[in-house]
């Protein structure tokens, strides 16, 4: 399955429950209705976000995101490679 990663310039205030949600989902390793498993969150200093998914195309991430109330364009997800 193709990984991406995606970039949030300013990632929004999100109550406990929401992220104590998101750190559930990547412990569950299992895809949403669109196939995409999250694999990792991780946030800048500054406030910015980078997600770490496996999915089957960057549309699928796109929905993904978008479902959750995240809005991004398509030159915010990028396929990557991992060494191991």
């Amino acid at each position: 399955m193709p990984k991406f990663m995606d970039y949030h310039e300013k990632m929004p205030q999100m109550p406990p429950q929401a992220m104590q949600q998101m750190a559930g989902d990547i412990k569950a390793g299992k895809a949403d209705q669109f196939g995409t498993k999250p694999i990792n969150v991780f946030v800048g200093k500054g406030g910015q976000g980078y997600c770490l998914c496996e999915a089957p195309n960057a549309d699928a991430v796109m929905k993904s995101h978008q479902s959750k109330g995240f809005t991004m364009s398509h030159k915010d997800v990028i396929e990557v490679q991992t060494l191991v």
